[in-house]
C-alpha cells in the first residue's frame, strides 16, 4: 500500500521556508528544469511549477531573483511585421529558404520541436499575412483549403489512403482515396500472389 505524502501548504516568506522549497530553490539556481525537478524530488511537474511561482514572487517582493528554469518560457508569435521577434524572424528566413521542419528544428539547436516549428509557421503566416509567410507548393495546409474551396465540386486534393500518404486529385473525394500509382502497386502484389497459390 503506498502512502501518501503530506500537502506541505505554500509558502508566505522566505525567512520560513519548508525544506521542500529549499530543495526547488536550489534545483532552480542549478538550471534544472520543472521536469528535472519533478522526477528527482518525485512530485507532480505542475506542482513544483506552482511552488515555483509562488516561490518567485516572494523574491521579487524582496527585490531578489529567482532565475527562470533552463528551456522554460515560450516566446509569443509575432503579430506584427514591424515587431518580429529574432525567433520568428529566423524561423521565416530558413522557411523561404526552403529549409525543411527538421531542419529548421536543428538549426535552431533542437530547442523546439518540428512540429512546433510548423505549428508557428502556419500561426505566423495568419498574423502577418502571406506576403510575409508565403505558402509552399506542398503545403498540407493550403491543399486542405483548397479541397473546401468548392464543396459542391466533389473532385479536390486528397491524401492517400493506399500507403504512400502522398496528396492527389481525386475525382471523388469520398469514394476515390487512392492514388494511381497506389492502385497499380496493389495489383501487382495482388496478381503475385494469385501466381504464386496456383503455382504452389
Amino acid at each position: 500500500m503506498s502512502t501518501r505524502r503530506k500537502r506541505v501548504p505554500s509558502p508566505t516568506s522566505l525567512d520560513n521556508l519548508d525544506p521542500i522549497d529549499q530543495q526547488i530553490i536550489a534545483h532552480v539556481r542549478h538550471g534544472l528544469q520543472y521536469a528535472e525537478i519533478a522526477r528527482i524530488m518525485e512530485m507532480n511537474s505542475r506542482t513544483v511549477a506552482d511552488r515555483c511561482r509562488v516561490l518567485r514572487r516572494l523574491h521579487d517582493q524582496q527585490g531578489l531573483s529567482l532565475p527562470e528554469p533552463r528551456g522554460y518560457g515560450r516566446t509569443a508569435i509575432s503579430t506584427a511585421a514591424a515587431e518580429i521577434s529574432p525567433l520568428d524572424s529566423q524561423i521565416i528566413d530558413l522557411f523561404a529558404a526552403g529549409s525543411t521542419l527538421t531542419e529548421i528544428a536543428a538549426t535552431l539547436g533542437n530547442t523546439i520541436a518540428k512540429q512546433t516549428v510548423a505549428t508557428r509557421i502556419c500561426r505566423l503566416r495568419d498574423q502577418l499575412g502571406e506576403d510575409i509567410v508565403p505558402r509552399r507548393r506542398n503545403d498540407c495546409r493550403s491543399l486542405a483549403k483548397e479541397s473546401l474551396s468548392n464543396p459542391a465540386d466533389p473532385s479536390s486534393i486528397v491524401r492517400c489512403l493506399g500507403g504512400c500518404g502522398q496528396h492527389f486529385r481525386s475525382p471523388d473525394r469520398c469514394r476515390i482515396r487512392i492514388c494511381s500509382r497506389c492502385k497499380s502497386k496493389h495489383a501487382e502484389t495482388s496478381s503475385l500472389t494469385e501466381h504464386r497459390l496456383f503455382t504452389a
